[in-house]
């Protein structure tokens, strides 16, 4: 449970503009989930929406990192699919 708070906060800030917070909730949510060994849900998700935000920010360089750390965990939901697509195109792609 207390994963879900700054995940789903992080992706309500993305959607309103707020970058800054939403790495803070993010980073915040990595720190609970780093002590799992497991790739869960929140911890893959949180990876992506990092990068989205460093995009986001016009920090090219941890977002492509923080892209090919989802690639390397296990694929929950589109998650490996979105990484791919924001590694050839910047978020918010669009094809």
């Amino acid at each position: 449970m207390a994963e879900q708070a700054p995940y789903f906060l992080a992706r309500a800030r993305i959607l309103s503009g707020g970058e800054r917070a939403v790495l803070a909730n993010l980073l915040s949510l990595e720190a609970l989930t780093a002590r799992l060994d497991e790739d869960t849900y929140f911890k893959v998700m949180e990876r992506l929406y990092q990068g989205i935000a460093y995009d986001l920010l016009g920090e090219q360089e941890n977002a492509i990192a923080r892209y090919e750390s989802v690639l390397a965990m296990k694929r929950w939901g589109s998650s490996h699919s979105s990484a791919r697509r924001y590694l050839r195109n910047s978020y918010p792609a669009v094809e």
